[in-house]
């Protein structure tokens, strides 16, 4: 590590007793070995402290900033302080700053906390959930950050600022805060904000650092909280993770089990991404605020608390990238995706090994729908009762699998389905079944589209067939191009997939002898009624507009 004087006095190193080593203007620090008997003094003058490499850290037993002096880090520096953080120059005497690429880490393993300046970079013009790493009034705050627009229109008096809080009970934000709003920050707890285009594109929150164990009290739903710490915190896949952590066990654990797992607001798509195991370990930012939905029935009793989640500091990590860095695992894995009219929504699901068809605390993860006027979501195959925004199946046995489908929509009209798949097996298909227009469409080749009424909500109608398999009676649907055939039983065959009128279906079995032949009408359902057949593997010739397609069907008795 290296210490960078702003001015170009410099003076000795002198060592005093009990380890103690005192600085002053451009003395340069070395990482020491005795641990927390390192007593590191700024005594005076302005420093600034800067990692020379990605793995040059700097860790001190102890480290104090006298009054008049000043140490300021890098947006790339990771400081670790072991015990005690004295600064007696006040919020101005240490600086933690945010750029759009990177935040400084500052890690407080200590009980002692000290007074800071804390940054946190946001994109101008969108929404952000934050949480504050230093405590001060709500008020200061919004007086001193001015890049937080004002809300201007019809009804407004021009007082209100982009930033509220979030009520657990009506599950809706808060009015937008003013600078009069009174109260101090709550560790842990989150807020959404907005800030304009500005030379200082940061946050600055100036009070008593966060440090230590934070537990933040919750109530039954969706509460909004966040990294309390001025580091990293690392939310899933690690004992140490906050995940980990707020699990306890299948009773005592605050989170909703059908919900466990963190949600974070994606400006872009207008939702929120759910981190959880399914995830690769991920990082929450300092200052960086999510959701999470705890269960219903919270309670009390006598020394057994679960009405709260905990922040720890064996959760802190050193990373100074700047956003949520929520990595996804290279599972086989199924994006649905559904656009009405410009509104866009999408769920996922993911083939896990150890997973199964019913609930998978952790890795499968409801929906939060936040009022949103449109959404899409999925069922469990062995349901629950609750809509999922990620459902994690088994990694095998696709043929066997069917999901439903659910579409929330307040003003109706057009849906169009999609999917991107990724490294799925060559088996398992993705087959969209339509049962009110009786319709299969693979949307691994095409998408599909329909309408839906006003108000719709729930599942019922959209089923997602993720095998060969069509029905309960192991219809088979085998790919043949643009048209498509299945055999339900050996009573009727069903063809689906547009032709026109006059277009001459004709089965043989597998001696070349024709069965029978069938003309077709316009549409993309033609159900074509069997004789008494044998058991076995078909040919289905159809021969539409002058172009041919030869499609294997299977019937079973």
């Amino acid at each position: 590590m290296k210490l960078t004087l702003f001015t170009i006095a410099i003076v000795a190193l002198a060592l005093a007793s009990m380890g103690q080593i005192i600085y002053n203007n451009g003395a340069r620090i070395t990482t020491r070995t005795d641990g927390t008997q390192d007593y590191w003094v700024v005594s005076s003058g302005a420093f600034t402290l800067q990692s020379e490499s990605a793995t040059d850290l700097a860790t001190f037993g102890n480290l104090e900033i006298k009054t008049g002096a000043s140490l300021a880090l890098t947006s790339s520096t990771c400081l670790t302080v072991n015990g005690t953080l004295t600064n007696g120059a006040g919020v101005t005497g240490l600086t933690i700053p945010s750029t759009s690429t990177k935040t400084a880490s500052l890690m407080i393993l200590g009980s002692t906390v000290a007074s800071g300046t804390a940054e946190r970079y946001m994109t101008p013009s969108k929404w952000h959930v934050v949480a504050a790493p230093a405590s001060e009034t709500l008020s200061g705050f919004l007086t001193r950050n001015l890049i937080i627009p004002k809300i201007t229109g019809t009804g407004f008096d021009g007082t209100l600022l982009g930033m509220m809080d979030y009520n657990t009970g009506d599950n809706k934000w808060n009015g937008y805060f003013t600078t009069a709003t009174g109260a101090n920050f709550l560790p842990g707890n989150g807020y959404m904000v907005r800030i304009e285009p500005d030379a200082i594109e940061s946050l600055v929150f100036k009070g008593t650092l966060n440090a230590g164990a934070t537990n933040v009290t919750v109530t039954s739903g969706w509460n909004c909280i966040g990294n309390p710490f001025t580091t990293a915190i690392q939310i899933s896949n690690g004992t140490n993770a906050f995940l980990y952590q707020n699990t306890l066990n299948t009773l005592e654990s605050t989170i909703d089990p059908s919900h466990f797992g963190v949600y974070s607001w994606n400006d872009v798509s207008k939702a929120y991404d759910v981190i959880n195991e399914a995830s690769a370990a991920s990082y929450a930012q300092s200052g960086q605020g999510f959701f999470v939905k705890a269960k219903t029935g919270l309670v009390t009793s006598g020394d057994t608390k679960n009405d709260f989640v905990s922040f720890t500091p064996a959760m802190q990590i050193h990373n100074t990238a700047l956003v949520f860095k929520a990595v996804t695992l290279p599972y086989p894995s199924i994006k649905l995706l559904a656009t009405s009219n410009e509104a866009k929504a999408s769920t996922d699901i993911k083939f896990i090994d150890g997973t199964t068809n019913g609930l998978d605390r952790g890795w499968d993860a409801g929906i939060l729908k936040a009022g949103a006027p449109f959404s899409v979501y999925t069922k469990l195959v062995e349901d629950n009762g609750v809509e999922f925004q990620l459902q994690c199946l088994p990694n095998s046995g696709f043929s066997k699998i069917i999901i439903p489908i659910g579409i929330d929509s307040k003003v109706g009209g057009e849906i169009v389905f999609s999917v991107q798949a990724v490294q799925l097996d060559p088996t398992c298909k993705v087959i969209l079944e339509d049962r009110l227009t009786n319709t299969f469409t693979d949307l691994s080749t095409s998408t599909y589209k329909a309408a839906i009424v006003a108000n719709t909500a729930g599942t019922g109608r959209f089923y997602l067939h993720t095998g060969d398999i069509v029905s309960g009676r192991e219809d088979q649907l085998l790919a043949g191009g643009k048209i498509n055939a299945y055999a339900k039983g050996n009573m009727e065959i069903r063809v689906l997939g547009v032709v026109s009128e006059g277009a001459i279906a004709t089965l043989v079995n597998g001696l070349g002898q024709v069965v029978l032949t069938k003309k077709l009408g316009a549409g993309n359902l033609n159900i074509i009624g069997l004789p008494n057949l044998s058991s076995g593997l078909y040919l289905l010739h159809i021969e539409n507009n002058g172009t041919p397609q030869t499609i294997k069907v299977i019937v079973r008795k």
